[in-house]
């Protein structure tokens, strides 16, 4: 269960990005087309306070996961581990 739960996790968000991006392509036409950085669940509000920066917090605690053994607190330099954390980097850009 590792690493499976997070990238089905992030897999998820890239879709829902995806398919708010294509609808909005569709509502506004290409001239009025103006692609979002963020886009919350209908049931928040239109700018949900906290949830953009609670997702880069979320991001920057797993790349901390991904670097520091939990039992004892040494940096793993693995090149899994540097892996992951790099894609988690990449995702919190």
């Amino acid at each position: 269960m590792g690493t499976f739960l997070p990238g089905l996790a992030f897999a998820i968000l890239g879709v829902w990005h995806t398919l708010n991006t294509v609808k909005g392509y569709k509502l506004r036409g290409a001239s009025g087309f103006r692609s979002a950085t963020w886009f919350p669940f209908p049931s928040l509000p239109a700018e949900a306070p906290g949830a953009l920066p609670h997702a880069l917090l979320l991001r920057a605690r797993a790349i901390v996961d991904q670097l520091v053994d939990s039992p004892h607190p040494v940096l793993r330099l693995q090149p899994d581990s540097l892996e992951h954390a790099t894609m988690y980097l990449h995702l919190a850009v």
